[in-house]
């Protein structure tokens, strides 16, 4: 089980994340956050789809995005079904926040980091792919 102890809330507080398999496949597929508020715990939830490997790790989940000190979650949804080394597999981040215990998608709220960022990593990778692909037809 892969956890962390992170500030999603940006107050020097911190709340346990973990990504957790259900399926028994060594693959995980849902982040769980926790927080204990006075006393009281609340847990989120966030289920991704599943891909080759699953959401992945936390290191490359928990981000800072802003670097204000409040820790994001991002998450990357397929854009077609995972088809294994055969062909790589587009993905599209998503970015949720922590507020009133729930994960809420706040992409919105990141778009100068999509457009900054994100997009142009994304544009190499795809220009890349494009000039290493390998040629298509029947191979003898």
């Amino acid at each position: 089980m892969d956890y962390r102890l992170v500030d999603l809330k940006g107050d020097a507080s911190v709340q346990f994340v973990c990504l957790l398999d259900i399926t028994g496949r060594m693959r995980p597929t849902v982040l769980m956050a926790v927080e204990n508020d006075h006393g009281h715990l609340k847990t989120a939830y966030l289920t991704g789809r599943e891909g080759g490997l699953g959401m992945g790790e936390l290191s490359a989940i928990i981000r800072n995005i802003k670097h204000n000190g409040r820790n994001e979650v991002m998450l990357s949804d397929a854009l077609e079904p995972f088809a294994g080394a055969a062909a790589p597999t587009p993905y599209l981040e998503h970015i949720y926040v922590y507020q009133d215990g729930n994960l809420v998608p706040s992409d919105r709220e990141f778009l100068d980091y999509c457009k900054n960022e994100s997009l142009p990593h994304h544009r190499q990778e795809l220009n890349d792919l494009l000039q290493h692909s390998p040629p298509t037809g029947c191979y003898s």
